[in-house]
């Protein structure tokens, strides 16, 4: 058995910082405190010790998830590697914590995988318009389920998508425009579909 010696608080008011046998083991929050029912003189078995730890651990990099959430959407895959790297000296078996964080956080809809599909698409169209092969290229590749991304790709109109880019961008491009086969394969390159790549260049051609 382990006993609890002190329980100080931080400068944190809502925190307090937990000794075991005269040895500082971790910070908590208050919440964590009272639902424990912890107090000074406090005996723990192992068992209860390593739940309460485990309890402290969730709480702190539920807290970094949070954090690494507010910059941008991730996915659930960007998420788990993010907390396996900042996890992976505290804990030899941090899966179990990192699946409860992912959890909580879908339960809450703070990590929504067909959300962030949509905002990756949007974020790409806006600032660097690719076309649906590199976008689900990209998707993949941050673990985004395949049927997922079929459904968000499917909700974008590439061939009008395609053609807002020549509009907007390519049509200054006149070394580029200068020579269709590099355009087709300048297009082909950012992924846009070949159906869709021909119907722009017949458009061209009709306006020559």
């Amino acid at each position: 058995m382990s006993q609890i010696t002190a329980l100080k608080a931080q400068k944190n008011q809502k925190r307090a910082n937990l000794f075991i046998d005269g040895q500082f083991i971790c910070g908590l929050s208050l919440d964590l405190v009272v639902s424990n029912g912890l107090v000074v003189g406090q005996q723990l078995s192992k068992t209860s010790l390593q739940s309460l730890l485990n309890d402290a651990l969730l709480e702190k990099f539920y807290s970094r998830a949070l954090s690494f959430l507010s910059y941008r959407p991730r996915s659930r895959f960007e998420l788990e590697r993010y907390l396996g790297k900042k996890m992976a000296s505290q804990n030899p078996c941090v899966q179990p914590i990192i699946k409860k964080i992912i959890a909580k956080l879908e339960r809450k809809n703070l990590l929504n995988e067909s959300e962030f599909a949509r905002w990756w698409i949007n974020q790409r169209l806006k600032f660097r318009p690719k076309g649906k092969l590199v976008l689900k290229s990209e998707l993949i590749k941050k673990g985004v389920d395949r049927q997922i991304i079929k459904q968000a790709l499917d909700k974008i109109d590439e061939e009008q998508i395609l053609k807002d880019f020549y509009q907007k961008k390519l049509k200054k491009k006149k070394l580029l425009l200068a020579d269709k086969q590099k355009l087709i394969n300048y297009l082909k390159r950012r992924g846009f579909l070949w159906e869709n790549i021909r119907s722009l260049i017949d458009d061209l051609d009709q306006k020559e």
